[in-house]
């Protein structure tokens, strides 16, 4: 569970088994068993088990102790198909989440957070700094691809913009279509296991001094594009002024958790 929680829980690394807690619950069921099984057991045994069977079942099952015996099954019984019921949809739930198709494959994927300091490095040093690491990263024996991103899509949360494509208007923008914005490099799509359907990846050639180029989801290229090739688009993100050229069609990804 602690592996399949995400990281933004606080203090999730220190979750763990406390032996004092499941001693007490074990306890606990252990007392619980014997003690609602003795009280009957004691009962019965103040009585003469010849005249309890001369007597047959039609006249124990009468009076206040009948009703309060049938009282108590009947609130097992729907207690039970409560929590039976609350069991078989947590349990489709859980199979549907473990089912769901994420967009990107993260099967022998290692992620790490690396945030250097604003203070230490400027621009043109981060780029450097990131370049170097995964040129290193790379470079270790068994890593196939790897590449850096602004944030993690289902754990981390990225904000909405609003996007214009060259040669259309909107009364409102926040009519408009709507995406999430994510910075990648080179080698992210590869390392994700996100397919690039149409076009290409980003390569080490899509630099600050090169062309401004983007990729975009299918979902994304099918609303600014309906009737066309998304591929030499160009549009712009929120209220900037610079045009980027779509070189790239990638699946869609979940960025709000399995649900979204």
């Amino acid at each position: 569970l602690v592996a399949l929680a995400p990281r933004s829980i606080p203090r999730v690394e220190q979750v763990g088994l406390d032996w004092v807690v499941l001693a007490y619950a074990l306890a606990t069921s252990l007392g619980a068993g014997i003690l609602f099984g003795l009280v009957p057991a004691l009962r019965a045994s103040r009585e003469a088990p010849a005249e309890t069977l001369k007597e047959g079942g039609r006249a124990s099952s009468q009076g206040a102790s009948g009703r309060v015996r049938r009282a108590l099954v009947v609130t097992e019984v729907a207690l039970a198909v409560v929590m039976l019921c609350g069991a078989g949809v947590l349990l489709r739930s859980l199979l549907k989440l473990q089912s769901a198709d994420l967009g990107f494959d993260p099967r022998s994927v290692l992620t790490a957070r690396v945030s250097p300091t604003a203070t230490t490095y400027d621009e043109s040093r981060l780029i450097v700094f990131y370049t170097q690491l995964l040129e290193r990263v790379r470079a270790v024996p068994g890593v196939l691809s790897a590449g850096a991103a602004g944030w993690l899509p289902v754990v981390d949360n990225g904000g909405m913009w609003g996007l214009l494509a060259e040669g259309q208007s909107y009364d409102r923008l926040p009519r408009g279509p709507v995406a999430v914005p994510q910075q990648a490099t080179a080698g992210y799509f590869e390392a994700m296991g996100l397919k690039v359907i149409a076009g290409r990846g980003f390569t080490d050639a899509d630099r600050e001094s090169g062309p401004y180029v983007g990729i975009v989801s299918r979902s994304l290229a099918t609303e600014l594009w309906p009737n066309a090739d998304p591929i030499g688009k160009r549009f712009r993100v929120g209220g900037g002024s610079m045009f980027m050229t779509v070189v790239g069609v990638v699946r869609d990804v979940r960025h709000y958790g399995l649900v979204d």
